[in-house]
């Protein structure tokens, strides 16, 4: 359509998991000879799918040699999931004793499990098992627009994005004898803007600013337990769990000396409402509590990249590329802790703390070795 451009994507995919009959072991090494004190076994089936249709519009105008470009666009997703869990624990029943001295290649002979000896009985209140949907709706504008002042030339780039997700998940909760539901239905603005200040052809300053959001996934609401034999804990979701939103700041320098060659460094900075983190909390008498919850904090730091042809080296090395960057990060967040977690009669009063982001590395490196053919 002249320099108008539509482009239209259509996708659906599909994974299944299937665990069948993972079994978890627990011994006592102490004693002679060594006895087993804990037998579960877990069966898990879940089974997701997504579908979705995209479509945008690009318009290009203006002259050559300073073009600027408007662009819109819709997305539609829709994500199915359903997980099952079926977890058993071995209990001993009247003269079971002396099997509990068995190996573990041996314990799980069939023989053994008859009528007072080992039984297999179902833990209902670990199932952790749930449906959930999700369904994404997101429309777009931005423009990119070329323009000078004095004998300086710079580009912006500049929209938002209006995006409505709905997740819903229910699972079934065996001390209520019911069905639980949990979910949310949010409808964000994203906008964003980008600056390039073009100093000459091979260099570029570039300042940023975007919105973005961080949906809980799934089994971070649902509110069900189950348990994780191979960390030994409960897991169970946060139905008040909310969605984190993001204020991003980035400041890049780079330069080009070369067709596919870059030097740069970018400072960036992470304003996070509502970040979402895990927590393990202790239970008297019993496993560990996996679970998540919202902390307000930031992540900052640094990231250098490089890209060059290895051609310095030898002129039969031109087609060969080394890249790689480093990038340094600092987080932080807040949490909730107790004030004398030792004192009953203090221990519904928190105190307010930080630490670094769980799992949030604070280092990341990347090389790569890439040959390409120009001729």
């Amino acid at each position: 359509l002249g320099t108008l451009d539509l482009n239209w994507r259509l996708f659906y995919n599909e994974n299944k998991a299937k665990e069948p009959d993972l079994r978890y072991l627990e011994y006592h090494m102490e004693t002679d000879p060594i006895s087993m004190l804990t037998n579960r076994r877990h069966w898990l089936y879940a089974k997701e799918y997504r579908r979705g249709a995209d479509a945008s519009l690009d318009w290009t105008l203006g002259d050559e040699d300073r073009p600027a470009r408007i662009s819109g666009g819709a997305t539609v997703t829709d994500r199915q999931r359903a997980l099952r869990n079926d977890p058993y624990h071995m209990a001993r029943d009247g003269l079971s004793g002396g099997l509990v001295f068995l190996p573990p290649q041996t314990i799980f002979e069939p023989d053994n499990f008859k009528t007072r000896l080992f039984t297999l009985r179902y833990q209902d209140q670990f199932s952790g098992s749930y449906n959930g949907s999700q369904a994404t709706n997101a429309y777009y504008a931005m423009a990119e627009v070329p323009f000078g002042l004095g004998q300086e030339e710079f580009r912006f780039a500049g929209g938002a994005r209006l995006e409505n997700n709905q997740m819903a998940v229910r699972a079934y909760d065996k001390f209520l004898n019911d069905f639980v539901d949990a979910g949310f239905n949010e409808t964000t603005v994203l906008p964003s803007a980008n600056l390039a200040y073009e100093y000459d052809e091979r260099t570029n300053v570039r300042l940023a600013y975007y919105k973005s959001v961080n949906y809980p996934e799934m089994r971070e609401i649902a509110p069900v337990k189950s348990s994780d034999f191979k960390n030994d804990w409960e897991v169970v979701g946060n139905p008040d769990l909310e969605v984190a939103r993001i204020d991003n700041y980035d400041l890049r320098l780079e330069y080009f000396p070369r067709f596919g060659e870059v030097f740069a460094i970018s400072f960036f900075y992470k304003d996070l409402a509502g970040a979402i983190e895990t927590s393990l909390n202790s239970q008297p008498n019993y496993l560990d509590l996996l679970s998540w919850f919202n902390g307000d904090g930031h992540n900052y730091g640094f990231e250098l990249e490089m890209r060059t042809r290895l051609d310095f080296i030898s002129r039969s090395l031109y087609d060969v590329t080394l890249g790689g960057n480093y990038t340094r990060v600092w987080s932080e967040v807040e949490f909730f802790t107790l004030e004398n977690p030792d004192d009953e009669n203090e221990s519904a009063r928190e105190r307010q703390s930080t630490r670094p982001r769980q799992g949030q590395a604070p280092w990341v490196i990347n090389l790569s070795l890439k040959w390409e053919s120009l001729a």
